[in-house]
């Protein structure tokens, strides 16, 4: 949060001496989708033991796909002129992305996955990792909140940074560049691993710890707004996350962000 300061005051220390300097403020509805990811792991064998355990082999791959949820974002803007209808447009905005997250095995059946289960609690989820909580080979309790699992909800703190060219007297201007996006909260509907009934009855919580979670995402940009009645306009905006959303860990690939938005703007010209 410091840095974001830091940098919103040198913005505005900058802009402060330009002769043709306006505001804006937006609220924006948005609405993301993000690309499924598949891979095929090369998974050892697992020897059982007289105890009990359990043995895998000839597993084909796991897909992450992701359901788009609505979102939005409200952000405070400035801009100004730098050369003959160019001009430089920064600020801070704060966006909600949500979505809902979900694994499963593909490639394969259940014939050649081979599993042998000794110990009733055992699942596939535990060679994988708990990003991966919809994959079980235990049986399945269902409670209030089996639906919400993977519900993801993301908030950032963001600054832009676009460079636009304006047409018919700053009526209409197109405007690309980059945004980078500070993870300010997330929280996730997960299993309770911490709670040793949880591979038996899949006790379902909210996770606001943002572990997986990139801290940092550099976005690219692109903008259109028409000024359609004295000081409002409608903005129409995609953005595409440049680098994953997720640690390396946390995911079987990369995905990515895709943010279509589409808001109002109120204007304060100088």
């Amino acid at each position: 949060m410091k840095k974001i300061l830091f940098l919103g005051f040198v913005f505005l220390s900058l802009s402060s001496h330009s002769h043709n300097l306006n505001y804006s403020i937006s609220i924006k509805y948005n609405q993301s989708f993000i690309n499924s990811v598949e891979t095929k792991p090369d998974m050892p064998d697992y020897s059982t033991s007289s105890a009990g355990g359990i043995f895998y082999s000839n597993i084909g791959g796991i897909k992450e796909s992701y359901t788009s949820k609505s979102g939005g974002s409200i952000n405070g803007k400035f801009s100004f002129s730098v050369y003959s209808g160019f001009f430089i447009e920064s600020g801070l905005q704060l966006s909600l992305i949500q979505f809902k997250k979900e694994s499963e095995i593909v490639s394969t059946d259940i014939s050649e996955l081979e599993i042998q289960i000794f110990n009733s609690g055992s699942s596939i989820n535990n060679v994988f990792g708990s990003f991966f909580p919809p994959i079980t080979s235990a049986y399945i309790i269902e409670n209030e909140n089996t639906e919400k699992l993977g519900n993801t909800s993301t908030v950032y703190s963001e600054i832009p940074i676009l460079l636009g060219y304006s047409f018919f007297n700053n009526r209409l201007k197109c405007k690309l560049g980059i945004i980078t996006s500070f993870l300010a909260h997330a929280e996730v509907y997960t299993y309770d691993y911490d709670n040793p009934q949880g591979y038996f009855t899949n006790d379902i919580i909210k996770d606001k710890s943002a572990d997986g979670f990139k801290n940092l995402i550099w976005n690219g940009s692109l903008e259109i707004e028409y000024l359609f009645y004295k000081n409002i306009s409608v903005n129409l905006n995609y953005s595409r996350s440049l680098n994953s959303i997720y640690d390396d860990y946390a995911s079987v690939g990369e995905p990515k962000y895709n943010v279509f938005s589409l808001g109002i703007s109120y204007n304060f010209f100088k």
